[in-house]
């Protein structure tokens, strides 16, 4: 009885240290997988912090850089409006030199025409002012439409200019918002695929912790038998030592 028992127990002792020292390895190594887990998650979520405000001040950035365009556009095609209608008065074959001169007058005040073109008018306004309103015969006439000429030039080349500069902030703004987008397109993705890549990384914390708690009570548990044989084995080892002891003595 004593023999096989103790056996028994010693076999039970040895198999729940082997159990435990097996248990507490695959704890440690899952703890360990849960300690890089949770710092790659954290490099995630620097990484999607980081994205979100680069993204947020791309965003407001290119706001403003279109409000801006349309500002400045705004602008360019106010003065080339005022431009077309400088050029249109002065262009009309007309006899009414004084009336022609009095819508000059008019488009001189226009908001968009622009500081050269304002220039020009005033200086033609003021040759046409020094001539005698009744006095345009032939040669004054002549001077008068020559000079008017002149100026018709300057502004269409005005006009070139500015046409060149709105198509210019044009395709600039084009481009601009083209490039925004396709920035903000892989900061979208970026954040994104972090977000998802911290989603997976809370579900393998969760998977490997859960793991871990079960792994915890199979410990204990073997703990808990191994302390219950131990103390049997030691109670038997008494017990069947007092028994040898006391068949020794009857023997004798």
């Amino acid at each position: 009885y004593c023999n096989e028992e103790t056996s028994d127990l010693n076999a039970a002792v040895a198999q729940a240290n082997t159990n435990i020292e097996a248990l507490a390895a695959h704890i440690a190594a899952q703890n360990e997988k849960i300690q890089g887990t949770g710092d790659e998650m954290a490099a995630l979520q620097g990484e999607v912090a980081s994205d979100s405000a680069t993204l947020q001040s791309e965003r407001e950035m290119r706001a403003k850089e279109h409000a801006d365009f349309v500002a400045k556009e705004t602008d360019l095609r106010e003065s080339v409006s005022a431009l077309q209608r400088a050029i249109r008065v002065l262009s009309e074959k007309t006899d009414d030199i004084p009336a022609t001169a009095s819508a000059l007058l008019q488009v001189s005040g226009t908001p968009g025409l622009p500081a050269a073109a304002k220039s020009l008018i005033a200086s033609f306004l003021t040759m046409s002012n020094e001539q005698d309103p009744l006095a345009y015969e032939a040669p004054e006439a002549n001077a008068y439409e020559f000079h008017s000429s002149g100026i018709i030039d300057m502004l269409e080349k005005l006009q070139k200019k500015f046409d060149a500069e709105l198509h210019d902030a044009q395709v600039a703004e084009s481009n601009a918002a083209h490039a925004s987008s396709m920035k903000v397109q892989d900061l979208t993705d970026s954040v994104a695929n972090g977000q998802a890549g911290i989603s997976r990384s809370k579900e393998i914390i969760s998977s490997l912790a859960q793991d871990v708690a079960t792994s915890t009570v199979d410990r204990d548990a073997n703990s808990k038998k191994l302390a219950m044989d131990t103390n049997t084995l030691g109670a038997l080892d008494t017990e069947c030592s007092e028994k040898r002891l006391s068949f020794k003595e009857k023997q004798d």
